[in-house]
């Protein structure tokens, strides 16, 4: 590759990043604190694919919401987060992997409690990096979830479940999804082992939610979707209810 074209490549990518297009990687705090720009006091949390729990940290550091479930159906990260937040006594750790069935499933990775862990088998040998790790772990449809945890509203749900939000977001019948303030997802190289797009979510949500990307100068509406949205590099979106979002 020549010169120009790597100083080429070195300034596209400093530009997607400026609009938060793969600057979602290693920014929870700024995810945390663009999010509660939008809903300052939440008080019902919902950490989908809690991994270690950096995200529900990042949330009790900055606000004190009532209940904070985090679902992670990895052993070794159960125990991790029992650990972590065993004196916090408004947290709930969830041993389930959100899906749209009450049941079993294969939870691929590369290795124990790692964050590339999915319900969906990732091809990333151009990486190097084997995904044929297999530990069978239970699933819970949202529904379930309301009705054994008696979760009446949440306000901030978070999906972080790598490629599977789709699925997730389109088992969740109209009335429950009504029942939700704000939805972070992310989004990147894992929906193209999903095979799914972000126009996907844009049809499924943008009825009755506003789409924002979180960027590194704040949240960024999304108006209407565009082919140029189709960024495969991990980035994250906050879809704000309308009847909150005031837009």
């Amino acid at each position: 590759m020549s010169l120009t074209h790597k100083f080429l490549n070195f300034v596209v990518k400093k530009l997607n990043a400026l609009q938060g297009k793969g600057w979602g990687s290693s920014t929870t705090r700024q995810e945390v604190s663009q999010i509660l720009k939008k809903l300052p006091t939440p008080e019902v949390v919902v950490d989908v694919g809690g991994n270690k729990g950096d995200w529900t940290a990042a949330i009790l550091e900055a606000c004190k919401p009532k209940a904070a479930y985090v679902l992670e159906p990895a052993t070794s990260n159960q125990k991790i987060l029992t650990d972590r937040f065993r004196s916090e006594k408004n947290v709930y750790i969830v041993p389930y992997a959100l899906s749209n069935c009450d049941g079993t499933a294969a939870l691929y990775s590369d290795s124990d409690g790692s964050g590339l862990a999915s319900l969906h088998q990732r091809q990333l040998d151009h990486l190097n990096i084997p995904h044929e790790k297999i530990e069978e772990v239970n699933t819970i449809r949202f529904k379930t979830l309301l009705e054994q945890y008696s979760i009446q509203k949440i306000n901030i749900l978070k999906l972080d479940i790598e490629g599977h939000e789709l699925m997730v977001l389109k088992a969740i019948d109209d009335t429950s999804r009504n029942q939700i303030d704000l939805i972070q997802f992310e989004f990147g190289g894992c929906n193209i082992d999903s095979r799914t797009y972000f126009r996907d979510f844009w049809y499924l949500l943008h009825d009755n939610f506003v789409f924002y990307r979180i960027t590194p100068t704040g949240l960024t509406a999304i108006p209407k979707y565009r082919v140029g949205d189709e960024v495969f590099t991990t980035t994250n979106y906050v879809c704000v209810n309308r009847a909150i979002d005031g837009r």
